[in-house]
């Protein structure tokens, strides 16, 4: 939008604007020297009022054309991704710039390793964030996170994005090595393995044998009734360690298990050099089992060890003591005969 001026400054005409051709055209002025003046700029620019003048002489035949350029006045944001609980920064997530009708204006915009997508040269208008693939072990949040660019703007908007671990659940069943049955009176505690010092720790949710992680629950899982297990929901996704804290009775406890969760392959180790075993999901429960074995033991009234002998440990002493009596045996004979 323009006025039309004389020399001196003084409005002629006001509210001049310019056709989808970009034009102002005047045909009625009287020769004399002019100027225009921009008071608004189009949409996306920025103003700039510098007079540009002109002269109308006597007689004159033809249109005077003149020329006013406009620089686009662009903008910044910067979208920050992080962890919804902790505040990580998470590298890898994809988003499309969008207007806010839902028109894609660019896409794959990944987050790097600050967590941020970085982008200088908007044009003032309403935008919008959607995320098209989360970080890894994340779970998708489609949900626009919409911003503003605005004329003449001096800081680049800063929005934010934050996921939710990607979470299963996982159920943990104790049963007799060589029966399979259940085995009441297990406990145990989970480790992350990226913290070995410190158990997870849970509370219960619903019945003694469901359990949610929660920092102001207690570390210890019971594995009890009717099918001897526990059931640990909303776990997220990653590597932990279960620990057997107490055996049942009569029973040895169990070597830890090394446990790996994700979306693609899921897997548990007996021991940490033990062989993986591929976890298949039960996909409409979205639910990892895990069968805990014990061996039977016998509980010796001495100190130190883990306080069982196994029925093969049995087996070596009642050989070694019949050994031994039977060497006594043939010795108390000779003498008798000597």
């Amino acid at each position: 939008m323009f006025n039309l001026q004389d020399q001196q400054g003084n409005n002629i005409r006001t509210n001049l604007i310019t056709d989808e051709n970009g034009q102002i055209v005047l045909n009625d002025l009287a020769p004399g020297d002019y100027q225009f003046v921009e008071t608004k700029a189009p949409n996306g620019y920025e103003l700039d009022a510098t007079p540009v003048k002109f002269t109308i002489v006597v007689g004159q035949t033809e249109t005077v054309n003149i020329e006013k350029v406009n620089t686009a006045s662009l903008g910044g944001v910067v979208l920050t991704k992080k962890d919804s609980k902790n505040g990580n920064l998470l590298e890898g997530a994809v988003f499309n710039l969008q207007d806010q009708q839902g028109n894609d204006i660019r896409t794959n915009l990944i987050s790097d390793e600050n967590g941020q997508i970085i982008l200088n040269d908007l044009a003032p208008g309403d935008y919008q964030f959607v995320e098209t693939k989360a970080p890894e072990g994340y779970e998708l949040d489609a949900t626009p996170v919409k911003f503003t660019i605005v004329v003449a703007q001096k800081e680049a908007v800063k929005v934010e994005k934050t996921n939710i671990l990607a979470a299963t659940n996982l159920k943990i069943s104790k049963i007799d090595s060589n029966t399979k049955n259940p085995l009441n009176g297990s406990e145990f505690e989970i480790y992350s393995q990226n913290d070995t010092s410190n158990p997870l720790k849970f509370i219960t949710t619903g019945s003694s044998d469901q359990y949610e992680v929660n920092i102001i629950g207690e570390s210890t899982l019971m594995a009890n009734g009717v099918d001897s297990s526990f059931t640990i929901n909303k776990l997220g996704y990653g590597d932990y360690i279960l620990k057997e804290i107490k055996a049942p009775s009569g029973y040895k406890l169990g070597k830890d298990i090394y446990i790996h969760l994700d979306k693609i392959n899921s897997y548990y180790k007996i021991g940490s050099d033990g062989e993986k075993i591929d976890l298949n999901k039960d996909e409409s429960l979205n639910l990892y089992n895990i069968n805990v074995e014990n061996e039977k033991g016998i509980v010796l009234p001495e100190t130190g060890g883990n306080g069982f002998i196994t029925q093969r440990n049995i087996a070596i002493m009642v050989l070694g003591i019949s050994f031994i009596l039977m060497i006594n045996f043939l010795i108390n004979k000779k003498r008798r005969i000597n």
